[in-house]
């Protein structure tokens, strides 16, 4: 047992010499929140107009549609009451039948248009959403690890984030250690004369 011990002892002292080696490198950690850059940035305001002015475009879309479906409603009530009228002959009521049968379909058309026409813009907003809150995370990513570098930050973290359990990632962090603004003011110093902004992804026009 005691010549096991020695031994171990004799390990752990040959494994020492390495130790300084690693604590010259000191972790060095800084911070950024890349949601308040992103949502500070210039740019997001410019493609948030653009965004809302899409949207208003496509409300006055579905407007339109709900108008036309509300109109065939109106037609195909009359024509049922037409179909129904005792003191009309035979021919008149068959052929209100099938003119309210005609309208009933183009009613359930015009509202599979209009259902169509939401979910494609819905899904082609967020995509184009998504685009650029990828290419805006990139571009400010790189130049917020460009500044922790020239500070000698060897980590930097996003304390706008939140873990898979929910609970922000960085809990504290001493403001001194916090890029943010820093970020911010190179961001607006340095801006581009062209906006970044994501390929556009908008549903074809509604049919008229």
């Amino acid at each position: 047992m005691k010549s096991l011990l020695r031994s171990l002892l004799v390990a752990s002292c040959l494994l020492l010499p390495a130790v300084p080696a690693f604590a010259q490198a000191p972790l060095k950690v800084m911070v950024v929140d890349m949601v308040k850059l992103l949502d500070e940035h210039p740019n997001t305001a410019e493609q948030n107009a653009k965004l809302t002015a899409e949207q208003q475009a496509a409300t006055a879309d579905l407007e339109n549609i709900q108008k036309e479906a509300t109109a065939m409603a109106e037609k195909y009530k009359a024509q049922d009451e037409e179909s129904k009228n005792p003191t009309l002959n035979e021919s008149a009521r068959t052929k209100a039948a099938a003119d309210a049968k005609d309208t009933y379909a183009k009613i359930q058309a015009k509202n599979a248009e209009g259902m169509n026409y939401r979910d494609q813009f819905v899904a082609a907003m967020q995509k184009r959403i998504q685009n650029y809150r990828d290419l805006m995370f990139e571009e400010i990513g790189k130049l917020a690890g460009e500044i922790a570098k020239k500070k000698g930050a060897t980590l930097l973290l996003d304390k706008s984030g939140v873990g898979a359990l929910g609970v922000m990632v960085v809990v504290f962090a001493d403001p001194s250690f916090d890029i943010t603004e820093e970020v911010l003011t190179e961001i607006n110093r340095n801006r581009s004369s062209t906006p970044v902004t994501a390929p556009a992804a908008t549903p074809p026009a509604a049919k008229k």
